[in-house]
């Protein structure tokens, strides 16, 4: 029986979306990116050719398109209690704590960092824009579409051209492959947590990520 109070093509578009982001972590091994030694290289360059495809086809457009539904359906459910005199912001905001709990759970197993997190901090923007203006929202979301962090790195780079700035993902990611070579799991599991996250978080802040999510 079709369930009249879902909307199907959003459910199906978020399911889509999920199918892409987990098909990403897996052709990149899940940020663990190496091949075992005893490869052959058609392997090695199959691999390499399957990863090129599915970033071209996916990479960016499906976590855009998870961002855009998410914000959506803050939306429908904000309205929704607004109709019955209700305030969601609380609730919304537990439900970010249980989306951030169960991903630090994720993050555990995940060596690199975990998408949850990240959406549950920057989802918090949501209620804070909630009872602005439709314009005064569009002027926010163009703001943050410039990429001001990126820009801001530009115009340091313009007026100095041995600026560099801080690389924070590329110290950090290398250091989770020990534990994992270790096999050791409760390392694995400390690693992945106090170290992961931070990765993860510092590639969002340092790719544009940080400003483009809230702005979808």
């Amino acid at each position: 029986m079709i369930n009249a109070k879902r909307i199907e093509v959003v459910d199906a578009l978020r399911g889509f979306a999920i199918l892409c982001i987990l098909l990403l972590h897996c052709s990149n091994h899940f940020l663990y990116d190496v091949m075992p030694d005893n490869s052959s290289a058609w392997l090695k360059a199959l691999d390499v050719a399957t990863k090129e495809v599915l970033y071209f086809l996916f990479e960016g457009k499906a976590f855009g398109i998870f961002a855009v539904l998410f914000g959506f359906t803050f939306g429908l459910q904000y309205f929704k209690a607004l109709e019955k005199g209700q305030d969601f912001c609380w609730r919304f905001l537990w439900r970010m704590v249980l989306l951030a709990g169960f991903g630090v759970i994720n993050v555990a197993f995940f060596a690199g960092g975990d998408p949850l997190v990240f959406m549950a901090m920057v989802a918090i923007i949501l209620p804070l824009i909630a009872r602005l203006g439709t314009i005064t929202q569009l002027v926010l979301a163009t703001i943050l579409f410039l990429q001001p962090v990126e820009l801001y790195k530009a115009i340091c780079l313009y007026l100095n051209p041995e600026y560099h700035p801080a690389n924070y993902t590329e110290a950090l990611y290398p250091i989770l492959k020990p534990a994992v070579e270790q096999g050791h799991l409760g390392n694995m599991l400390w690693s992945n947590i106090s170290i992961g996250l931070k990765a993860c978080l510092a590639w969002a802040i340092e790719y544009g990520r940080i400003t483009q999510t809230p702005a979808l």
